[in-house]
């Protein structure tokens, strides 16, 4: 049982009520190439909406919220742009073989789809085996990332014992989350993509840090939590 702890608005329940009020930015949703798919879980969607749970391997609370998007990747982008940039070279070559003289047909085509086939493998390849996305699920009280074998990193938010905002060179700013010897790492674009989820998340951050979870004085104030020190109200 979450203990209250007065001055901070209550934890919610198992549905999410009373929802949390509104976390503040930290370093704002990722935009383009990294946007952020959303999606909020309800009782109006049926069996789907029941079945589904944070964690599923403990089977503890209901999935509320969840948020994906994909890595930065340069190899992806860069992959792209080489098929992007090779298909108008493959098609002039052709033009030129077909039209400009040399008259063999079959050679100008066979050339341009050797061209444009090693292109598109050199670009499945990479767009398939690099798959890099990143995903989190967050019931009331718990943030999951979920993987292929329903074993991602789990933490109870209203239990954690350290909270640091770290900085990563490809993804920006992230939280690091500790319970006990579980680390989580997550990062703050993802996480305020969906408003609603980055809510919960803040809320139980609020939470531990006022029950005594370490933080940091960047964190911190980062993170708009009082300051060592100062009241928690």
């Amino acid at each position: 049982m979450t203990r209250m702890l007065p001055g901070l608005p209550p934890p919610p329940n198992a549905r999410g009520e009373p929802r949390p009020p509104a976390a503040p930015r930290v370093a704002g949703p990722w935009q383009g190439r990294y946007q952020v798919h959303a999606h909020h879980f309800t009782e109006a969607e049926g069996d789907e909406a029941e079945g589904a749970r944070v964690a599923e391997r403990t089977g503890r609370e209901p999935l509320l919220e969840a948020a994906s998007a994909r890595r930065p990747d340069r190899w992806r982008y860069t992959a792209t742009g080489v098929f992007g940039s090779l298909v108008p070279i493959a098609v002039l070559m052709s033009a030129l073989n077909v039209f400009g003289g040399a008259g063999d047909r079959r050679a100008a085509f066979t050339i341009t789809g050797a061209v444009l086939g090693g292109a598109w493998l050199l670009l499945t390849l990479i767009h398939g085996l690099r798959e890099d996305h990143i995903a989190v699920q967050a019931g009331a009280r718990t943030l999951y990332e979920p993987d292929i074998d329903n074993g991602g990193p789990e933490v109870s938010l209203y239990e954690l014992t350290a909270v640091k905002v770290v900085d990563r060179a490809r993804l920006g700013l992230c939280l690091r989350l500790v319970q006990g010897d579980r680390r989580f790492v997550v990062p703050c674009g993802l996480l305020e993509g969906n408003q609603r989820l980055w809510d919960l998340v803040y809320l139980g951050i609020r939470h531990a840090v006022a029950a005594g979870a370490e933080a940091d004085e960047r964190t911190r104030r980062l993170l708009a939590l009082p300051l060592a020190g100062k009241g928690q109200g």
